[in-house]
């Protein structure tokens, strides 16, 4: 099972790269670099405040994060720092072997300088939240769609997985569903209105 995640996930890269929305400027750096691949991934499902640690669904979530990307090669972990957002990323990052890296949410050019200094070949994970990554990926080049009008990721949806590839001077982006279906309650109420 594991080795067909690993097929699933490098084939969705390939693919996104090739088939995105790929800007090419230096066709040099294009044929020579490695790619960077980036996971961008919204906390799991949260208990109740003040703490809001993950909930068991979340928890059950943050182990099909593990599952799906565990054998994709990750090099880089990064997390605001949450216990939620760490919470969803700590089954893959003990699964890889490697430390989480903590960046602060309200500082999102501090984590987009963190994502453009990945080296080449680099494959990274981020867990942040439904008012942080969309900005984030916006400022990498990309764009989530399917917002609230404020511009967040609907409040009760957390199965959506962004797959952003860099190579050279081309980006492309793709989005994906992992765990358990989680459209939301939220995208039906008026002040959440999805966007179109």
């Amino acid at each position: 099972m594991k080795h067909y995640q690993h097929i699933v996930v490098g084939a969705v890269a390939a693919l996104a790269f090739v088939a995105g929305d790929l800007r090419r400027e230096n066709t040099t750096s294009l044929q020579t670099a490695k790619p960077v691949t980036v996971f961008f991934v919204r906390h799991a499902e949260t208990g109740p405040r003040p703490k809001r640690l993950l909930a068991p669904e979340g928890e059950k979530r943050a182990k099909a994060l593990q599952r799906l990307l565990g054998s994709t090669g990750i090099t880089h972990v990064f997390s605001t720092d949450y216990p939620r957002t760490r919470g969803t990323i700590a089954p893959l990052a003990k699964a890889a072997g490697l430390k989480v890296e903590l960046i602060s949410s309200p500082k999102p050019d501090k984590q987009a300088a963190a994502i453009r200094a990945l080296p080449s070949g680099s494959v990274a994970v981020v867990a942040g939240h439904s008012n942080t990554l969309p900005s984030l990926i916006a400022k990498l080049g990309g764009k989530v769609t399917g917002l609230t009008r404020r511009g967040l990721i609907v409040d009760d949806v957390h199965d959506r997985l962004f797959v952003m590839t860099f190579m050279g001077e081309g980006l492309s982006m793709v989005e994906l569903r992992y765990g358990e279906s989680a459209r939301g309650k939220a995208a039906k109420k008026p002040k959440d209105k999805v966007k179109r």
